[in-house]
């Protein structure tokens, strides 16, 4: 087993139980059926939180190739994940009650700091594991643009409760991210 497959296994773990949780929480809620009052709110987040977890795990790619790792790099690499599995775990109820009405919106307002203040801190801590790995940190303006704007949007979301404002910021973090995925391409 190569170092890269060791850390890409525990990678592999917590996005899995990340992307599981975001399953069996829509699962519930399409299950709850005219019992939810959906909301686009918590949709788009989830499909932010969903598109960041693919992005990462695709990134994990670039590790193929190392040949060193430490105690500190590996706990920062699981707290990076543990960061955005608490933002995937958060974007939508966990509990569903049978026969309750449910209100997607009351969800979002009620967790926006916990779901933000996780993709606040993932950012953080990818952008500290870039320095520290002097790689990723790029001096173009689209790079640095990268790593701030979306967590100064995320910490308006925490404060900022006007809706519009809520529904174009989602909006447009989902577009950027998307337009930053998009050109990732695998070579093996």
């Amino acid at each position: 087993m190569s170092l890269s497959e060791l850390l890409f296994g525990l990678v592999a773990v917590i996005l899995g139980l990340a992307l599981t949780h975001i399953a069996a929480a829509v699962q519930k809620l399409l299950h709850a059926g005219p019992n939810v009052r959906w909301a686009p709110e918590p949709v788009l987040l989830t499909a932010i939180v969903l598109l960041l977890i693919v992005t990462v795990w695709i990134n994990q790619w670039s590790l193929r190739a190392i040949t060193h790792i430490t105690t500190f790099l590996t706990i920062l690499q699981v707290l990076k994940m543990l960061s955005v599995y608490v933002a995937a775990a958060s974007t939508l109820p966990e509990r569903v009650e049978p026969g309750k009405p449910l209100d997607l919106s009351v969800h979002y307002d009620e967790t926006r700091w916990l779901t933000f203040g996780a993709l606040i801190t993932a950012v953080a801590l990818f952008f500290a594991n870039s320095v520290l790995q002097v790689h990723a940190v790029g001096g173009d303006l689209r790079s640095l643009v990268s790593w701030f704007l979306g967590p100064v949007i995320f910490l308006t979301l925490i404060f900022v409760r006007w809706r519009p404002y809520n529904l174009v910021a989602l909006v447009f973090l989902l577009l950027w991210y998307g337009y930053e995925a998009w050109p990732i391409d695998l070579t093996s």
